[in-house]
């Protein structure tokens, strides 16, 4: 199952920063990990708490979904 993190990606260009929400698609626990943007916001307080809210709540569904599978 997939887990969802925020993460900062600063651009050289400060207008081509952003946060994003990232899908852990792959994780070898040593640093090497596959992941995707599911979402991205404006570098902003109010961008970062977007995107905070959206990770808790598709990690919240995630939980759901392995709890129902396997309860």
């Amino acid at each position: 199952m997939s887990k969802f993190e925020v993460r900062f990606y600063r651009g050289e260009d400060p207008t081509s920063s952003s946060w994003l929400v990232t899908e852990v698609l792959s994780d070898d626990g040593q640093g090497n990990r596959t992941s995707d943007i599911y979402a991205e916001f404006d570098p902003t307080t109010d961008g970062q708490e977007q995107a905070r809210n959206l990770a808790e709540v598709l990690n919240r569904e995630v939980e759901q979904e392995i709890y129902a599978e396997f309860g």
